[in-house]
C-alpha cells in the first residue's frame, strides 16, 4: 500500500509502465468535464473508472482485494477514509449481498485506516484488502478516479513484451 499526494506521483514510476501510464493519465486529464464511467487508457490492462458518491459507513461498504487488478485511488473532490490491512490478516466473508468479478471479499476487520482528501492518492496492490468509501467525520460527496492496472500486463511491460498488452 502507498499513500501520498499526486505531485510526487513520478516518485512511484518504478512499480512499472503500466503504472507510469496510470500516474500520468491522472496528471494530464482534465476530469472536471468527464461523466462518471470507464474510460480506457490501453484496453483492459489500464483503465480509469470515473466514480462519484456520497460516502458510506462500515455497514454499508465491503472489504476487498482484487485478483488480477492493483487500484490508484486519487481523490478529485471531496474525501474519504479507505481501510485495509494485508490479505493475510483476514477471514473471507461468510455473506456478502454483491457479486463482482475480480473481487475477493473479507469480514469486515481492518487494523488501519487512511484520511485522504484532494490530490491524495493511494496504491493497493493485490495483498492489499481494503475497504473504500467509507464516511470521514460527516457524509460527503467523492469525486473519485480509479486507475486498474493489470498486474500481469505491467509485468510483461516491465520485461518489454508489449506485444500482449491489449
Amino acid at each position: 500500500m502507498i499513500f501520498d499526494v499526486v505531485d510526487n506521483a513520478e516518485q512511484y514510476y518504478f512499480l512499472g509502465p503500466l503504472f507510469q501510464k496510470g500516474f500520468e493519465y491522472i496528471k494530464n486529464t482534465n476530469f472536471s468535464t468527464m461523466q462518471p464511467g470507464r474510460y480506457s487508457i490501453i484496453g483492459d490492462d489500464l483503465y480509469a473508472l470515473i466514480k462519484e458518491y456520497d460516502t458510506r459507513t462500515v455497514d454499508e461498504c465491503e472489504m476487498e482485494t482484487h485478483l488480477e487488478y492493483a487500484d490508484i485511488h486519487y481523490i478529485r473532490e471531496g474525501f474519504e477514509f479507505i481501510a485495509y490491512a494485508d490479505k493475510s490478516r483476514m477471514k473471507d466473508a461468510t455473506f456478502t449481498r454483491l457479486v463482482m468479478t475480480d473481487v475477493h471479499l473479507y469480514e469486515k476487520q481492518y487494523n488501519n485506516t487512511l484520511f485522504l482528501e484532494k490530490g491524495d492518492f493511494t496504491v493497493f496492490l493485490r495483498n492489499d484488502a481494503h475497504m473504500p468509501h467509507l464516511r470521514a467525520l460527516v457524509g460527503t460527496k467523492v469525486k473519485k478516479v480509479l486507475i486498474k492496472v493489470r498486474v500481469e500486463a505491467n509485468e510483461m511491460a516491465k520485461r518489454g513484451d508489449m506485444t500482449q498488452i491489449s
